[in-house]
């Protein structure tokens, strides 16, 4: 795992981490209890299935906004170790990384008077917390890729290298 360069990065990948564990040992949990009560009780449980898929859910999204803060992701394997291309397509990851967080944020905002009121069958979950996990990925990535983006225009015209604490 990539090295998070700056203090709050760091920060946030601690928080992000534990909650991510947290909803994974919850996800294998159920999932196992589930098979259990089902094949070997005999009396499936409707509500471990559904926190499995809540804390699924959860789980990805978080999973990917790490893995955008430590710029571990899929443009690393592309574009291979020539760092010419990967500066030269750095804005353009930045852009597309700002745009699908802010569609992950239209997405919910579209969603959020349909779903506001109605609850999961089994747990009685507000649906809106099912999306809020969208809505939180798409914030973060919205927020890394303008302080990338402000601190790659900074370091290339000389105001002041920003990457550095």
């Amino acid at each position: 795992m990539t090295q998070a360069p700056y203090s709050w990065e760091r920060w946030l990948i601690d928080g992000i981490t534990a909650v991510a564990n947290f909803a994974w040992v919850i996800f294998i949990a159920m999932t196992f209890g589930q098979v259990v009560a089902r094949y070997v009780l005999g009396i499936p449980f409707q509500w471990a299935e559904e926190l499995a898929r809540f804390t699924l859910i959860w789980f990805s999204f978080l999973c990917s906004l790490q893995l955008v803060i430590l710029d571990d992701h899929l443009d690393m394997q592309i574009f291979g170790s020539s760092s010419f291309i990967r500066h030269a397509v750095q804005p353009l990851k930045l852009f597309c990384i700002g745009a699908t967080g802010v569609m992950l944020l239209v997405g919910v905002w579209d969603l959020a008077p349909v779903i506001s009121t109605s609850r999961s069958p089994a747990l009685g979950i507000p649906q809106i917390a099912w999306y809020l996990a969208g809505a939180s990925a798409g914030l973060g990535f919205i927020v890394i890729s303008v302080l990338r983006l402000i601190t790659l225009i900074a370091d290339t015209v000389g105001i002041r290298n920003l990457s550095r604490e």
